[in-house]
């Protein structure tokens, strides 16, 4: 049950005061906020949002599907949204870095990459001389090499970020190949590999679970891959987006997730 919220009607706005936290918004609920989202987890968690939480606010979603983050972004900038929920992208703009105009607030949740072995139980426990498996797709290559280094698998060099490449590798102390291959290759390599990184999707291919059959997972806090709220930078402090923001980061939406998807997404508040 969500937290009880008190709602009185003033001057043709709503006062929505979630009790015993202290936060309060004002919500005009004549107006329809339109969010775009991406298919799969980032839609159903907003209609989660939309159709469990949102109502006891007076908050009225528009949900519109884009299989193309980048579509939504352009839509954003074109007013035909108010607000598009995707992947941060590092920041706030598109994939060639930050844009001004743009402003990427809450964080709610990262698809988080994983290591995964049928040879170890534990990191710990490499063998020297073994092969490490990893995505070839852009950004997801120098993505799995950051997870290994914070697993101290082998140390990149600094400021490479998700940028990073086989090249970048400063010390492979467990003297280990670097295999970078398609992910429906990885599911195919993992028998085989001493240590596969790999996104949710593809170790549910392979018979996998995050939860369980993950040796470690990208930490979600702080992460830099998360998926959350972006929106024209002049509107960071429009009522309905901050009240949106709140209920996507509510302790009720981090248990959808926890139960929901099974480590497989992870809250990133």
């Amino acid at each position: 049950m969500m937290r009880r919220l008190l709602v009185a009607f003033v001057a043709g706005v709503y006062v929505i005061v979630s009790a015993g936290c202290g936060i309060s918004f004002s919500v005009l609920t004549e107006e329809t906020l339109r969010v775009g989202v991406s298919p799969g987890p980032d839609r159903q968690i907003l209609t989660y949002v939309k159709e469990s939480l949102a109502p006891a606010v007076r908050l009225n979603l528009e949900v519109v599907e884009f299989a193309d983050p980048a579509a939504a972004r352009s839509a954003l900038r074109e007013k035909s949204l108010d607000v598009a929920f995707v992947r941060s992208s590092g920041g706030a703009g598109t994939k060639d870095g930050p844009s001004p105009d743009l402003a990427f607030l809450a964080p709610v949740h990262v698809e988080p990459l994983g290591l995964y072995s049928a040879k170890v139980k534990a990191v710990r426990e490499l063998p020297s001389g073994g092969e490490i498996v990893l995505p070839d797709t852009p950004g997801a290559s120098g993505r799995a090499l950051q997870l290994l280094a914070a697993e101290k698998v082998l140390s990149v060099r600094e400021g490479a970020g998700d940028a990073a490449t086989v090249r970048d590798i400063t010390s492979n102390p467990h003297h280990l190949r670097v295999t970078m291959l398609a992910p429906t290759d990885l599911v195919k390599a993992y028998p085989r590999a001493t240590l596969a990184v790999m996104a949710p999707g593809t170790a549910t291919q392979a018979g996998l679970r995050p939860r369980g059959d993950a040796l470690s997972l990208e930490a979600a806090i702080g992460s830099p891959y998360a998926d959350g709220l972006l929106v024209r930078a002049g509107d960071r402090a429009d009522s309905r987006v901050t009240m949106l923001a709140e209920l996507l980061r509510s302790p009720q939406v981090r248990t959808f997730i926890e139960e929901k998807f099974q480590q497989a997404v992870l809250p990133a508040f």
